[in-house]
Protein backbone atom coordinates (compact mmCIF):
# COMPACT_ATOMS: atom_id res chain seq x y z
CA UNK A 1 0.00 0.00 0.00
CA UNK A 2 1.43 3.80 -0.55
CA UNK A 3 2.23 5.73 2.21
CA UNK A 4 1.10 9.36 2.55
CA UNK A 5 4.13 11.41 3.52
CA UNK A 6 4.01 13.29 6.65
CA UNK A 7 3.80 16.85 6.37
CA UNK A 8 6.86 18.27 8.48
CA UNK A 9 5.52 21.31 11.01
CA UNK A 10 6.85 23.81 13.14
CA UNK A 11 5.63 25.12 16.21
CA UNK A 12 4.19 28.85 16.23
CA UNK A 13 6.55 30.55 18.35
CA UNK A 14 3.31 32.40 20.21
CA UNK A 15 0.23 30.30 20.08
CA UNK A 16 2.22 27.16 19.92
CA UNK A 17 0.00 25.66 17.08
CA UNK A 18 1.70 23.32 14.68
CA UNK A 19 2.17 24.61 11.15
CA UNK A 20 3.41 23.11 8.19
CA UNK A 21 6.56 24.71 7.46
CA UNK A 22 5.68 25.61 4.30
CA UNK A 23 2.91 27.73 5.32
CA UNK A 24 5.26 29.38 8.30
CA UNK A 25 5.99 33.30 8.68
CA UNK A 26 9.15 34.13 10.19
CA UNK A 27 9.85 37.34 12.16
CA UNK A 28 13.37 37.85 14.26
CA UNK A 29 14.33 33.98 13.23
CA UNK A 30 11.46 32.67 14.82
CA UNK A 31 8.41 30.89 13.17
CA UNK A 32 4.99 31.98 13.67
CA UNK A 33 1.04 30.63 12.22
CA UNK A 34 -0.70 32.93 9.69
CA UNK A 35 -3.04 35.00 12.13
CA UNK A 36 -0.44 35.63 14.64
CA UNK A 37 1.96 36.66 12.15
CA UNK A 38 -0.65 39.22 10.88
CA UNK A 39 -1.71 39.88 14.77
CA UNK A 40 1.83 40.74 15.46
CA UNK A 41 4.37 41.73 12.76
CA UNK A 42 5.15 45.43 12.89
CA UNK A 43 7.39 47.32 9.87
CA UNK A 44 10.32 49.23 11.25
CA UNK A 45 9.79 52.47 9.43
CA UNK A 46 13.72 53.20 9.50
CA UNK A 47 14.69 49.93 7.99
CA UNK A 48 11.57 48.64 6.48
CA UNK A 49 11.55 45.24 7.80
CA UNK A 50 8.89 43.28 9.65
CA UNK A 51 9.77 42.06 13.74
CA UNK A 52 7.61 40.82 16.41
CA UNK A 53 5.85 44.55 17.98
CA UNK A 54 7.92 43.16 21.21
CA UNK A 55 11.16 43.49 19.86
CA UNK A 56 9.75 47.23 18.54
CA UNK A 57 10.60 50.65 20.15
CA UNK A 58 7.93 52.91 19.42
CA UNK A 59 7.66 52.71 15.50
CA UNK A 60 11.40 51.27 14.71
CA UNK A 61 12.85 48.25 15.82
CA UNK A 62 15.03 48.20 18.89
CA UNK A 63 18.13 47.41 16.80
CA UNK A 64 17.19 50.61 14.79
CA UNK A 65 16.17 52.69 18.13
CA UNK A 66 20.00 52.07 19.20
CA UNK A 67 21.23 52.79 16.19
CA UNK A 68 19.16 56.29 15.41
CA UNK A 69 18.26 59.57 16.80
CA UNK A 70 15.22 61.38 16.72
CA UNK A 71 15.91 65.23 15.97
CA UNK A 72 15.29 67.36 19.23
CA UNK A 73 13.87 70.28 17.01
CA UNK A 74 12.18 69.03 14.09
CA UNK A 75 11.69 65.10 15.55
CA UNK A 76 13.21 63.72 12.33
CA UNK A 77 15.04 60.37 13.02
CA UNK A 78 18.67 60.00 11.64
CA UNK A 79 21.80 58.07 12.34
CA UNK A 80 23.35 58.79 15.95
CA UNK A 81 26.83 59.35 14.55
CA UNK A 82 24.64 62.08 12.46
CA UNK A 83 23.42 64.76 15.12
CA UNK A 84 24.42 67.91 15.58
CA UNK A 85 24.91 69.04 19.19
CA UNK A 86 24.26 73.30 20.93
CA UNK A 87 27.08 74.99 22.52
CA UNK A 88 26.94 73.47 25.75
CA UNK A 89 27.16 69.92 23.98
CA UNK A 90 23.11 69.56 25.28
CA UNK A 91 20.51 68.57 22.89
CA UNK A 92 20.86 66.38 19.39
CA UNK A 93 19.72 68.32 16.07
CA UNK A 94 19.61 67.22 12.37
CA UNK A 95 22.04 68.82 9.92
CA UNK A 96 19.19 71.19 8.87
CA UNK A 97 17.67 72.47 12.46
CA UNK A 98 21.19 72.89 13.28
CA UNK A 99 21.91 75.03 10.45
CA UNK A 100 19.21 77.10 10.35
CA UNK A 101 19.46 78.10 13.80
CA UNK A 102 21.71 80.58 15.67
CA UNK A 103 23.97 78.06 17.86
CA UNK A 104 23.09 80.11 20.75
CA UNK A 105 19.34 80.20 20.05
CA UNK A 106 19.01 76.51 20.59
CA UNK A 107 16.77 75.84 23.55
CA UNK A 108 18.34 73.61 26.22
CA UNK A 109 16.52 70.87 27.13
CA UNK A 110 14.06 71.43 30.58
CA UNK A 111 15.36 71.24 33.48
CA UNK A 112 12.37 68.75 35.26
CA UNK A 113 13.76 65.21 34.81
CA UNK A 114 9.65 64.44 34.81
CA UNK A 115 9.63 65.67 31.21
CA UNK A 116 11.12 63.24 28.53
CA UNK A 117 12.52 64.27 25.49
CA UNK A 118 10.41 64.79 22.11
CA UNK A 119 11.77 61.72 20.56
CA UNK A 120 10.97 59.63 23.68
CA UNK A 121 8.65 56.23 22.89
CA UNK A 122 8.49 53.76 25.88
CA UNK A 123 6.92 50.20 24.72
CA UNK A 124 2.88 50.55 25.30
CA UNK A 125 1.37 49.48 28.28
CA UNK A 126 -2.54 48.80 27.01
CA UNK A 127 -4.82 49.43 29.79
CA UNK A 128 -8.28 47.39 29.42
CA UNK A 129 -9.18 48.83 32.39
CA UNK A 130 -7.69 51.37 35.07
CA UNK A 131 -8.05 48.87 37.36
CA UNK A 132 -6.48 46.34 35.91
CA UNK A 133 -2.84 45.93 35.51
CA UNK A 134 -1.39 46.62 32.03
CA UNK A 135 -0.41 44.21 29.17
CA UNK A 136 2.62 44.35 26.61
CA UNK A 137 0.13 43.03 23.89
CA UNK A 138 -3.24 44.61 22.71
CA UNK A 139 -5.90 42.82 21.67
CA UNK A 140 -5.76 42.83 17.72
CA UNK A 141 -9.19 43.47 17.44
CA UNK A 142 -9.95 45.54 20.32
CA UNK A 143 -9.95 49.70 19.57
CA UNK A 144 -7.66 51.68 21.92
CA UNK A 145 -7.14 55.32 21.97
CA UNK A 146 -4.02 57.29 23.42
CA UNK A 147 -4.19 61.06 24.31
CA UNK A 148 -1.74 63.89 23.50
CA UNK A 149 -2.87 67.00 25.02
CA UNK A 150 -0.70 69.65 24.97
CA UNK A 151 -0.18 72.13 27.84
CA UNK A 152 1.02 75.73 28.07
CA UNK A 153 2.02 76.51 32.12
CA UNK A 154 5.30 79.06 33.30
CA UNK A 155 5.26 76.52 36.38
CA UNK A 156 6.57 73.78 34.26
CA UNK A 157 8.42 71.59 36.99
CA UNK A 158 5.72 72.19 39.64
CA UNK A 159 2.93 71.51 36.94
CA UNK A 160 4.71 68.78 36.02
CA UNK A 161 5.02 66.74 39.06
CA UNK A 162 1.33 67.63 39.39
CA UNK A 163 -0.10 65.77 36.32
CA UNK A 164 2.84 62.85 36.80
CA UNK A 165 1.93 61.67 40.37
CA UNK A 166 -1.71 62.27 39.63
CA UNK A 167 -1.57 59.67 36.21
CA UNK A 168 1.28 57.23 37.65
CA UNK A 169 1.82 55.01 34.96
CA UNK A 170 -0.91 55.51 32.86
CA UNK A 171 0.85 58.45 31.37
CA UNK A 172 4.29 60.57 30.89
CA UNK A 173 4.98 63.89 29.69
CA UNK A 174 6.88 64.94 27.09
CA UNK A 175 8.46 68.21 25.36
CA UNK A 176 7.21 69.45 22.45
CA UNK A 177 8.82 72.66 21.32
CA UNK A 178 5.66 73.64 18.96
CA UNK A 179 3.71 74.87 22.25
CA UNK A 180 6.29 77.01 24.26
CA UNK A 181 6.22 76.87 27.55
CA UNK A 182 4.58 73.88 28.97
CA UNK A 183 4.58 69.89 28.35
CA UNK A 184 2.10 67.41 26.33
CA UNK A 185 0.61 64.98 28.58
CA UNK A 186 0.32 61.42 26.61
CA UNK A 187 -1.57 58.75 27.85
CA UNK A 188 -0.62 54.69 26.84
CA UNK A 189 -3.12 52.96 25.31
CA UNK A 190 -6.55 52.45 27.27
CA UNK A 191 -10.16 51.42 25.73
CA UNK A 192 -12.63 54.48 25.31
CA UNK A 193 -14.21 53.47 28.59
CA UNK A 194 -10.97 52.92 30.35
CA UNK A 195 -9.07 56.40 29.01
CA UNK A 196 -12.48 58.39 30.45
CA UNK A 197 -12.31 56.50 33.50
CA UNK A 198 -8.55 57.31 34.27
CA UNK A 199 -9.47 61.31 33.10
CA UNK A 200 -12.12 61.58 35.66
CA UNK A 201 -9.95 60.42 38.13
CA UNK A 202 -6.86 61.90 37.63
CA UNK A 203 -7.25 65.30 35.41
CA UNK A 204 -6.03 68.11 38.07
CA UNK A 205 -5.12 71.06 36.24
CA UNK A 206 -3.73 73.65 38.12
CA UNK A 207 -4.55 77.20 37.93
CA UNK A 208 -1.22 78.08 35.99
CA UNK A 209 -2.30 75.53 33.16
CA UNK A 210 -4.03 76.82 30.14
CA UNK A 211 -5.20 74.64 27.10
CA UNK A 212 -5.35 77.27 24.26
CA UNK A 213 -4.89 80.79 25.70
CA UNK A 214 -1.29 80.90 23.66
CA UNK A 215 -3.15 79.75 20.40
CA UNK A 216 -0.46 76.89 19.90
CA UNK A 217 -1.74 73.57 21.88
CA UNK A 218 -4.33 70.73 20.57
CA UNK A 219 -5.17 67.65 21.59
CA UNK A 220 -4.47 64.66 19.34
CA UNK A 221 -5.98 60.91 19.73
CA UNK A 222 -4.45 57.87 18.53
CA UNK A 223 -6.79 54.53 18.26
CA UNK A 224 -5.02 51.71 17.30
CA UNK A 225 -5.19 50.69 13.54
CA UNK A 226 -4.91 46.86 13.90
CA UNK A 227 -9.11 47.19 14.79
CA UNK A 228 -9.65 48.30 11.67
CA UNK A 229 -10.15 46.98 8.23
CA UNK A 230 -8.54 49.16 5.44
CA UNK A 231 -12.01 50.00 3.95
CA UNK A 232 -12.93 51.31 7.86
CA UNK A 233 -10.36 53.42 7.75
CA UNK A 234 -10.96 54.90 4.33
CA UNK A 235 -14.20 55.45 4.88
CA UNK A 236 -13.97 57.30 8.49
CA UNK A 237 -11.21 59.44 6.39
CA UNK A 238 -13.90 60.16 3.65
CA UNK A 239 -16.04 61.18 6.32
CA UNK A 240 -13.75 63.18 8.60
CA UNK A 241 -13.25 65.34 4.95
CA UNK A 242 -15.96 65.51 3.57
CA UNK A 243 -16.22 69.54 2.72
CA UNK A 244 -20.35 69.31 3.77
CA UNK A 245 -19.26 68.21 6.61
CA UNK A 246 -16.22 71.04 7.55
CA UNK A 247 -17.91 73.21 9.75
CA UNK A 248 -19.33 70.52 12.06
CA UNK A 249 -16.18 68.79 12.47
CA UNK A 250 -14.54 72.06 13.02
CA UNK A 251 -17.15 73.10 15.46
CA UNK A 252 -16.93 69.64 17.00
CA UNK A 253 -13.10 70.05 17.04
CA UNK A 254 -12.97 74.47 18.02
CA UNK A 255 -10.34 74.97 15.40
CA UNK A 256 -9.57 74.69 12.05
CA UNK A 257 -5.46 74.66 11.34
CA UNK A 258 -3.86 74.33 8.18
CA UNK A 259 -0.56 74.34 9.64
CA UNK A 260 -1.02 71.24 11.67
CA UNK A 261 -4.54 69.54 11.01
CA UNK A 262 -5.12 70.43 6.93
CA UNK A 263 -8.49 69.02 5.80
CA UNK A 264 -8.68 67.42 2.21
CA UNK A 265 -11.06 66.01 -0.03
CA UNK A 266 -10.68 62.24 -0.41
CA UNK A 267 -12.73 58.91 -1.97
CA UNK A 268 -12.39 56.23 -1.43
CA UNK A 269 -9.07 54.18 -2.26
CA UNK A 270 -7.43 57.17 -2.34
CA UNK A 271 -7.25 58.67 0.92
CA UNK A 272 -3.35 58.12 1.78
CA UNK A 273 -1.00 61.08 0.81
CA UNK A 274 1.96 60.73 3.30
CA UNK A 275 1.37 64.10 4.39
CA UNK A 276 1.33 63.72 8.75
CA UNK A 277 -0.07 67.35 9.21
CA UNK A 278 -3.62 66.19 8.14
CA UNK A 279 -7.01 65.87 9.73
CA UNK A 280 -6.21 62.27 10.32
CA UNK A 281 -2.99 61.23 10.12
CA UNK A 282 -2.27 57.68 8.23
CA UNK A 283 1.60 57.48 8.55
CA UNK A 284 1.85 55.77 11.78
CA UNK A 285 2.13 51.49 11.48
CA UNK A 286 0.46 50.68 14.51
CA UNK A 287 -1.96 54.19 15.16
CA UNK A 288 -4.31 56.47 12.97
CA UNK A 289 -4.42 60.07 14.52
CA UNK A 290 -6.94 62.43 14.94
CA UNK A 291 -4.92 66.28 14.94
CA UNK A 292 -7.95 68.10 14.70
CA UNK A 293 -9.11 69.39 18.41
CA UNK A 294 -8.09 72.33 20.61
CA UNK A 295 -6.92 71.98 23.48
CA UNK A 296 -8.63 72.64 26.91
CA UNK A 297 -8.04 71.75 30.49
CA UNK A 298 -11.76 71.68 31.06
CA UNK A 299 -12.40 67.72 31.56
CA UNK A 300 -15.39 67.83 29.70
CA UNK A 301 -13.79 69.00 26.58
CA UNK A 302 -11.26 66.83 26.38
CA UNK A 303 -13.88 63.77 26.94
CA UNK A 304 -15.74 65.54 23.97
CA UNK A 305 -12.61 64.60 21.76
CA UNK A 306 -12.48 61.50 23.04
CA UNK A 307 -16.03 60.68 22.59
CA UNK A 308 -16.09 61.91 19.14
CA UNK A 309 -13.50 59.71 18.23
CA UNK A 310 -14.56 57.13 19.50
CA UNK A 311 -18.35 57.65 18.06
CA UNK A 312 -16.56 58.37 14.36
CA UNK A 313 -14.43 55.29 14.20
CA UNK A 314 -17.54 53.06 15.43
CA UNK A 315 -20.01 54.77 12.84
CA UNK A 316 -17.20 54.77 9.96
CA UNK A 317 -16.86 50.65 11.06
CA UNK A 318 -20.64 50.05 11.03
CA UNK A 319 -22.04 52.01 7.84
CA UNK A 320 -21.98 51.85 4.14
CA UNK A 321 -19.86 52.98 1.87
CA UNK A 322 -22.62 54.99 0.49
CA UNK A 323 -24.08 56.06 3.95
CA UNK A 324 -21.01 58.68 5.04
CA UNK A 325 -23.77 61.81 5.02
CA UNK A 326 -23.63 64.07 8.43
CA UNK A 327 -27.53 63.15 8.68
CA UNK A 328 -26.12 59.55 8.58
CA UNK A 329 -23.97 59.82 11.66
CA UNK A 330 -26.59 62.47 13.00
CA UNK A 331 -29.16 59.28 13.12
CA UNK A 332 -26.53 56.85 14.34
CA UNK A 333 -25.38 58.98 17.08
CA UNK A 334 -28.71 59.26 18.08
CA UNK A 335 -29.44 55.98 18.75
CA UNK A 336 -26.20 55.53 20.87
CA UNK A 337 -26.16 58.93 22.42
CA UNK A 338 -26.12 57.24 26.20
CA UNK A 339 -22.63 56.24 25.40
CA UNK A 340 -21.29 59.73 24.61
CA UNK A 341 -22.60 61.92 27.26
CA UNK A 342 -19.85 64.91 27.04
CA UNK A 343 -20.31 65.24 23.36
CA UNK A 344 -24.28 65.32 23.31
CA UNK A 345 -23.97 67.86 25.62
CA UNK A 346 -21.54 70.01 23.96
CA UNK A 347 -23.73 69.52 20.92
CA UNK A 348 -26.54 70.70 22.83
CA UNK A 349 -24.49 73.88 24.51
CA UNK A 350 -23.32 75.16 21.30
CA UNK A 351 -26.85 74.09 19.30
CA UNK A 352 -25.03 72.26 16.75
CA UNK A 353 -28.25 70.16 16.05
CA UNK A 354 -28.51 73.31 13.28
CA UNK A 355 -25.59 72.23 11.41
CA UNK A 356 -27.37 68.76 10.90
CA UNK A 357 -29.74 67.95 8.02
CA UNK A 358 -32.99 66.44 8.90
CA UNK A 359 -32.46 63.50 6.38
CA UNK A 360 -29.89 60.91 5.65
CA UNK A 361 -28.94 59.86 2.37
CA UNK A 362 -31.25 57.17 2.05
CA UNK A 363 -33.88 60.20 2.48
CA UNK A 364 -35.23 59.23 5.46
CA UNK A 365 -35.83 61.35 8.67
CA UNK A 366 -34.68 60.55 12.20
CA UNK A 367 -35.96 57.53 12.54
CA UNK A 368 -34.40 55.99 9.20
CA UNK A 369 -34.32 52.60 9.70
CA UNK A 370 -31.34 52.09 7.47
Amino acid sequence: MPTTEETETVECFHCGVPVPCDDAETLDNNSYCYRCYNSRARTCEWCDSEHDRQNMSGHVCDTCAEDTYCCDSCGTRMPSDNTYSDNNGDGCYCESCYEDRDRDSISEPKSCDLIESYSYQPAPKFFSHTSIEPTRYANASERFQGLELELNTKNTQDDAGTISRSFGHHAYLKEDRSIGEGFELVTHPHTHVAVKELLQAAWKPTSGMTGYKSGNCGIHVHVSRSSFTAFQIEKLVVFINDTAHRSFIEAIAQRSSEQWAKFKVKTLGKCADGDRYSAINLNNTATIEFRIFRSSTRIERILKCLEFVDAACAFACWTGAQSLAIGDFDLWLSRHRKDYPALIAFIREKNLTGWLPVTCSHGGGRKCAN
